[in-house]
């Protein structure tokens, strides 16, 4: 039936038209000169959760002085202006193509598996790749976000563009994945470091003197390795070269109101929790200390 409407003396005539449409809307629409209201630029058009009506060149929040300048003469995006994906329009259509196009494309890692036994009873994994490298190869951490693991779709993209790098990748497993099962009755709270700090003075004690240590963090992992670098700075100073925040949620209640927005953040949401209910499903519930009413009591300060 598709194929017999091209058959119609007005098929391709219809068919180019509607070409011609969708490149009017996506230059005229999609595509738009930064403005100066920021308000404005965060302007959605009624189909908002798949096109943004305005488009914003990358800003650049960053102290003045070297680091702001080397990342202005070495970071070409910064200057460039943002081209949404002609083919894919909006964040949450890109959100399922790429995590589709990344979990059939990028093989799983072949990692070295550590357990490491924390100072309460519990484990998690490290899960090490080093191909490549050499004795004084610097070493990087990366936390995933909220379930992520090592063998997560974009978490095995970032660990081996780092290992191309040359760079030794720890890929930071959660309490309760990565293979390794909850030995006690505590889970894991992304403002909550203690964990994250034990794995940085291990991981920091493996290495070779003189060898680099940094930290990466995705998505609401960012939270953990942010808390860690404003409360513990003297012994971040002491163990990590550079650390990294990537996609941090920079407003949680905001973060999370959009979550719940229809309809394709709210699928996300859903499939988020029916994940939480996959992977700890399975263990019994001993006690819930704190009932959290977000809305009103999680403000940013």
């Amino acid at each position: 039936m598709f194929f017999e409407f091209f058959d119609s003396p007005l098929a391709w005539p219809t068919f180019l038209a509607a070409i011609n449409i969708y490149f009017i809307y996506y230059f005229t629409q999609v595509v738009k000169n930064e403005t100066d209201d920021h308000a404005q630029q965060l302007e959605l058009c009624p189909i908002r959760t798949f096109v943004p009506r305005k488009t914003i060149r990358p800003r650049l929040i960053c102290a003045s002085g070297p680091f702001e300048n080397f990342l202005v003469a070495n970071v070409r995006t910064i200057s460039e202006k943002y081209w949404p994906t002609f083919w894919c329009l909006g964040g949450g259509a890109q959100t399922l193509v790429a995590n589709t196009i990344r979990q059939w494309t990028v093989p799983k890692v072949n990692y070295r598996k550590e357990i490491l036994k924390l100072k309460d009873g519990g484990e998690l994994g490290l899960h090490w790749l080093e191909d490549g490298c050499v004795e004084n190869s610097p070493c990087l951490i990366i936390i995933p976000g909220f379930i992520g693991e090592s063998q997560t779709e974009y978490m095995r993209s970032l660990v081996k563009t780092a290992n191309k790098a040359g760079l030794r990748v720890v890929s930071y497993n959660y309490r309760g994945l990565g293979g390794v099962a909850l030995k006690t009755a505590r889970l894991y709270t992304l403002n909550c470091y203690e964990d994250l700090s034990e794995v940085i003075r291990h991981v920091h004690g493996k290495l070779p003197n003189g060898c680099k240590l940094g930290c990466a963090a995705v998505s609401l992992g960012t939270l953990m390795l942010g808390a860690y670098l404003a409360d513990e700075k003297e012994e971040a100073n002491k163990y990590l070269t550079a650390a990294m925040m990537i996609s941090p949620p920079c407003d949680l209640k905001l973060g999370m109101q959009s979550m719940e927005r229809p309809y394709f953040n709210r699928f996300f949401n859903y499939a988020i929790m029916w994940e939480v209910i996959r992977k700890f499903g399975s263990y019994d519930i001993k006690e819930i200390k704190y009932r959290l009413r977000f809305d009103t009591n999680c403000e940013q300060k």
